[in-house]
Order: C-alpha cells, then structure tokens, then sequence
C-alpha cells in the first residue's frame, strides 16, 4: 500500500467509526415496541422515571452540559411507544413562573447541574 492510499482509506474511514460511536447516544425509531432493559442497555443509566396512569417515562439526560434530553415512554406492558428530546423552544415555553420543580421536570428532565442564587 503506498502512502497516498493508506491517508485516503484513514481519511474515508476514520468519520465513519466516529459518527458510529455516536449511535447509542440518542434514541432511534428501530427501538420502537422494544422494551424497558433494552433501552437502558442502549441508552445509559437514566436519572429518573416518571410514572404515568397508564404509562411510564425514562429521562435520559445528555451530560451534565447537554443539549439533549431524552424523555423515552414506555406503555404498561414495558414496550417502548416513542421518545422525544424535550429540550427545544415549545417545551421551554410551558415552564411558568410559580411552577412546582416537579412540574418542570415533567416537562424538560432533570438537571445535571444546578446553581443557587447569592443573596444578602
């Protein structure tokens, strides 16, 4: 193999194992009518699950910066029904002042980091 041809096959395959690292972090449409341990072994550890009456949802939060969370919802039979990533524009704007931090948290997840306000 000359040098030329070993930098183009680095070139040509290298983006491609690094986009394939990428595939477990978010969830995928394939997983559909999966169930509950099978999108915990894909996903991580979620941070917690919110229990519905006749559903449940697992919060996959993306790091402790992350742009990404991930509300994945299971029906009561364990299967998986759908998933979405909560962080954008419409789930911000539900969040009320007054709102209970349950209430937001059922809205947008958990937060990985928090701050306190400095007061006198």
């Amino acid at each position: 193999m000359t040098r030329l041809s070993r930098w183009l096959l680095l070139a040509t395959t290298l983006p491609l194992l690094v986009l394939s690292g990428c595939a477990g972090y978010a969830p995928d449409n394939r997983w559909i009518g999966e169930n509950r341990e099978f999108g915990q072994r894909m996903m991580g550890a979620p941070s917690s699950e919110l229990i519905l009456h006749d559903s449940s949802v697992i919060i996959f939060p993306r790091g402790p910066w992350g742009k990404q969370t991930y509300f994945v919802y299971f029906d009561r039979t364990g299967a998986m029904t759908r998933w979405a990533q909560v962080l954008d524009e419409k789930n911000f704007d539900l969040i009320k002042p007054g709102m209970h931090r349950n209430e937001v948290i059922a809205i947008i997840g958990e937060s990985k980091v928090t701050y306190g306000l400095a007061r006198d």
